[in-house]
């Protein structure tokens, strides 16, 4: 089934797994995963790491935070987008098959650096 969560603060890791459905997810975490084989995935918050893995699935996250270290995402069939704060720097890694890839992130010279990992086999990426 569906995971829907509203104004969560994780101290520490937090792992959620699905086999169909889909995950949304709003709030504060240190290092959160998220793995489902079929469903959507939407985040909005902040975090220091994320980890985002689905099968058949769509990627949504919008992250609101500078502290932000490291964002994977990899899915096998599925969009994938990212839209960081215009006050962290991206070192991008995004590979797509059979898809595009558009990385149009912004950012200011001497910001904090984000690691970001972004691979789908058909589909596409964005990074804003």
């Amino acid at each position: 089934g569906d995971a829907d969560m509203s104004n969560v603060q994780v101290y520490g890791q937090m792992q959620l797994h699905t086999t169909s459905g889909d995950i949304d997810f709003e709030g504060s975490g240190k290092d959160l995963e998220i793995n489902t084989v079929s469903g959507d995935v939407d985040m909005n918050g902040s975090m220091e790491t994320a980890q985002i893995r689905t099968v058949s699935g769509d990627v949504d996250v919008t992250v609101e935070n500078q502290s932000i270290r490291r964002f994977a995402a990899k899915s096998t069939s599925g969009e994938l987008s990212l839209t960081l704060p215009e006050d962290v720097q991206a070192d991008m890694n995004c590979r797509s098959v059979s898809g595009y890839v558009n990385q149009s992130h912004r950012s200011y010279p001497g910001a904090p650096v984000v690691s970001v990992h972004m691979q789908t086999v058909s589909g596409g990426i964005c990074v804003y």
